[in-house]
């Protein structure tokens, strides 16, 4: 059975839906939109597939997200009223003050987290901020066992929950810790990159167990209702069609078209670049679109793993799709 994530074009990208019971690692730097994309997996779930959500946060009060997410158009004070929603948690200074004053433990929150998902028979969780849900254990290997635990016992109630983990900036790996994804069943991973006054919103599905899923890399936009795929050629994301008399001015080269296509596979690989070669460029149209589509192949060091010590030499195929109007990039493949 499938769980539809109530992101439009993602459900395509993973074969119509999340596995029903699973656990999905969304991960990202600040910024990338982890709250927002797991808000609207709650929130679409209960509006359109009639499934109760509990949504834990460790970073905002209610107040704070109440007022958040209004300019999307989701009142979630109203879905509370009708008892279709359940918001928990807050900034982990006052849950550790509670925590204290009344005695309580880290399993105890745990407990109480599947408490409300049995009570409210909720199809849906999202646990937002594992960083900071990190810091209530004394160590590394308590959090794994007791994000493990807790994995295991929303899977046997048949809830599928995201957690959220921020990737720190400058630094590798898919979380915070390290040992997130390996407890998760899926890991989706983020992206908000570019230069200069332009930044391209991307994800990549790193990890799902139980479904094919898509190995390229995704582009997407949040715009008033909220998160969704971008197609080459749909979607609020591609600017207007320019009028004439600006076309020349907003057009954009080859030259700088192949500029972007580096810029944007660097991006991705996201390890030591050996060599990166252009080896096509051409033009064509996507209905009345045109663009640049441009491929080539990047040698790269990547970071060792197991018990490598030393760093892997790779090598992958790209290809990068540009609307030739305005330089907007449109998709990025890479294969093996």
């Amino acid at each position: 059975m499938r769980v539809k994530t109530g992101i439009p074009g993602l459900d395509e990208l993973i074969r119509e839906g999340i596995p029903k019971g699973n656990l999905i690692l969304l991960s990202g730097k600040c910024g990338t939109g982890k709250t927002t994309f797991s808000m609207q997996y709650i929130i679409k779930g209960i509006t359109d597939y009639g499934e109760p959500g509990v949504f834990v946060s460790f970073e905002r009060k209610p107040e704070v997200l109440y007022e958040e997410m209004k300019s999307f158009g989701w009142h979630l004070e109203t879905l509370e009223k009708q008892g279709s929603l359940e918001l928990l948690g807050g900034p982990l200074d006052s849950i550790v003050k509670f925590g204290k004053k009344v005695g309580a433990k880290e399993e105890d929150m745990i407990e109480e987290i599947i408490e409300v998902v049995r009570e409210k028979k909720a199809g849906r969780l999202v646990l937002d901020g594992l960083g900071q849900f990190s810091m209530m254990f004394p160590d590394k290997l308590a959090f794994r066992s007791s994000l493990a635990s807790l994995q295991q016992k929303l899977n046997k109630l048949g809830c599928t929950s995201i957690f959220t983990s921020e990737i720190e900036e400058g630094k590798e790996g898919l979380s915070r810790l390290g040992v997130e994804e390996f407890i998760a069943d899926g890991v989706i991973i983020l992206y908000y990159e570019g230069d200069g006054l332009t930044r391209t919103r991307a994800l990549e599905i790193r990890k799902m167990r139980g479904t094919e899923h898509s190995n390229y890399l995704s582009f997407f936009e949040i715009a008033e209702e909220g998160i969704k795929i971008v197609k080459p050629g749909e979607g609020a994301y591609l600017e207007k069609e320019p009028k004439k008399s600006e076309e020349k001015k907003e057009a954009t080269s080859l030259e700088q078209a192949e500029k972007a296509a580096e810029h944007i596979v660097t991006q991705h690989v996201q390890e030591k670049v050996r060599s990166l070669m252009i080896e096509s460029s051409d033009i064509k149209k996507i209905g009345e679109i045109p663009v640049f589509k441009i491929s080539g192949t990047v040698e790269y060091i990547a970071k060792p793993s197991g018990f490598l010590r030393h760093g892997v030499t790779e090598k992958r195929f790209w290809t990068v799709q540009i609307d030739a109007r305005n330089g907007r990039v449109l998709m990025c493949r890479m294969q093996p």
